[in-house]
């Protein structure tokens, strides 16, 4: 039995006996032009194929509705999933609460459509985290940009032109949009008035958002939600884990944020936290930070990426062998992690 099907196990909210309908509705897309059905590259095991290689709406149709991501969910062997890493999952299991992106219907599962495009396609990014990269990353007028601008290109052509549902795409996760040399300057000259069942969602560390204040204004309406990485509640410890950002700058960009919130009621929000040695004393007062905005908080496990096996263990709080793991398990203990406006892949939930 592989890991998702211990944790479904340990669940008494009838996980087990559903289906996981994300690859029906969510596809994400990375910077090679690799497609994953599902809203993470790092919760699945395999791509079901690449947007360079389709030349046809048909052709991309095809991958989209029949793969193998698909077949491990109806066959219910979950065996493409990385359960641990999925916050959904663990949610599910700690506040016993089954999630709305589970159906015990089959039949349901043929009445959906591509809901959600997550569009990782830019590494570009004017900060420099510890937690994710070692130096700062901007591709400008080289091969990564005519790769992007190729994916652009296959995916307004094969998937945008032709979508005739309501489509929500996500920008970006593995970069900053109002960063990148490629993707900012189509998501400013995005015709909105001819693709009016397209609505954003917009990951950013909103350093750089107040300088776009007046097009966001322009198009609050058609922005559903943010996730604004931030990692810190204090200029001190933000100046640690943000290499390269401004507090400052942040704070006007969280001021942006309030503003469109107050033109869209509709706007969802979550700030994301990355737990590691350097900030998890921060933990508390993030979550009290968060209520001046009213937004949910997401605390996500400090993972590898590209940086050395000893920077790692000098940050992976999580690890036994960290000095300060104990120190990091006793303030856990003191947070009410079942609270619903709290969600995190900090924890595995025990088997039995």
């Amino acid at each position: 039995m592989n890991d998702i099907k211990k944790l479904l196990k340990t669940d008494k909210t009838g996980l087990v006996n559903s289906f996981c309908t994300v690859p029906w509705t969510n596809l994400l897309i990375n910077e090679t032009g690799l497609m994953f059905a599902c809203g993470c590259e790092g919760k699945v095991k395999k791509p079901i194929g690449n947007i360079l290689d389709i030349n046809s709406e048909d052709e991309f149709l095809n991958i989209f509705n029949n793969n193998i991501m698909r077949d491990s969910i109806l066959d219910k062997s979950y065996k493409l999933c990385n359960a641990y890493k999925c916050e959904l999952l663990q949610d599910s299991i700690l506040k016993s609460v089954k999630p709305n992106i589970f159906t015990t219907s089959e039949k349901h599962l043929s009445t959906l459509k591509l809901e959600t495009l997550w569009l990782q396609i830019d590494e570009s990014c004017n900060l420099q985290c510890p937690s994710c990269r070692d130096n700062v990353i901007i591709h400008k007028n080289n091969k990564k940009t005519e790769i992007i601008k190729l994916i652009i290109e296959k995916v307004e052509k094969y998937i945008i032109e032709n979508c005739r549902n309501k489509l929500t795409i996500r920008l970006v996760g593995n970069g900053e949009l109002f960063a990148s040399n490629t993707l900012l300057p189509w998501f400013l000259n995005f015709n909105f008035e001819k693709n009016k069942n397209i609505n954003f969602f917009i990951h950013t560390n909103a350093t750089l958002l107040s300088r776009y204040e007046n097009f966001l204004v322009k198009i609050a309406d058609r922005l559903s939600g943010f996730e604004i990485s931030i990692d810190a509640s204090s200029p001190q410890i933000y100046k640690t884990v943000r290499k390269g950002g401004n507090w400052n700058e942040l704070l006007l960009g969280l001021e942006t944020f309030k503003k469109l919130k107050t033109i869209n009621k509709n706007l969802g929000a979550v700030f994301s936290f990355v737990v590691s040695s350097n900030n998890y004393k921060d933990i508390p007062n993030f979550i009290n930070f968060s209520k001046d905005y009213n937004v949910s908080v997401i605390f996500y496990k400090i993972l590898q990426w590209s940086m050395t096996s000893e920077k790692f263990s000098d940050l992976n709080i999580f690890s036994p062998k960290h000095p300060e793991h104990q120190d990091f398990n006793s303030l856990l203990e003191t947070i009410d992690f079942n609270k619903t406006n709290i969600n995190t892949t900090m924890f595995n939930v025990k088997l039995n």
